[in-house]
């Protein structure tokens, strides 16, 4: 899921936390919704928690300019030399592994999404667990049964 910073250049680059985002696109559906605004914590040095989602940005070349994602957390395996983490949107088959060095960068944690006048806590264990049901085991289920066995079975050989 692409995101639109809303308060971002001027207190992200501060390392100010929290802060807010807006989401574009659709691929954490039903968990995130596009036009939710997200509000980010920043991260911290322990490692991310599985079912966690988390933005982290890097340089596109294709749309030149910086882009910021955000998914769902399956694995971080940073440690002080090097290390990446392995992130999904919810609605998409693929998983996708990023290395914290050179123009990749962790930005935060969502710890909340605000959605019309309510706002829901993600950060919590049952929402982290829910979450990763989801994107794991129903959503590729759902897409299996509804004929994208092709698209299950390209992502898991990738």
């Amino acid at each position: 899921m692409d995101a639109e910073p809303l308060s971002l250049p001027a207190n992200a680059a501060l390392g100010e936390s929290p802060f807010v985002i807006k989401a574009r696109g659709w691929s954490m559906w039903p968990s995130l919704r596009d036009g939710d605004v997200l509000v980010l914590a920043r991260p911290d040095d322990r490692r991310l928690r599985l079912g966690e989602i988390a933005a982290h940005g890097f340089l596109d070349d294709a749309k030149t300019g910086y882009r910021l994602i955000c998914h769902r957390v399956l694995w971080d395996s940073r440690r002080p030399g090097g290390g990446g983490i392995a992130f999904k949107g919810d609605a998409l088959c693929q998983i996708e592994q990023i290395e914290t060095t050179g123009g990749n960068r962790l930005l935060g944690r969502v710890v909340s999404v605000v959605r019309g006048s309510r706002m829901v806590r993600l950060d919590g264990r049952v929402r982290r667990f829910l979450g990763l049901f989801v994107s794991v085991l129903l959503w590729p289920a759902v897409v299996a049964y509804s004929g994208g066995r092709e698209m299950i079975r390209g992502a898991a050989h990738a």
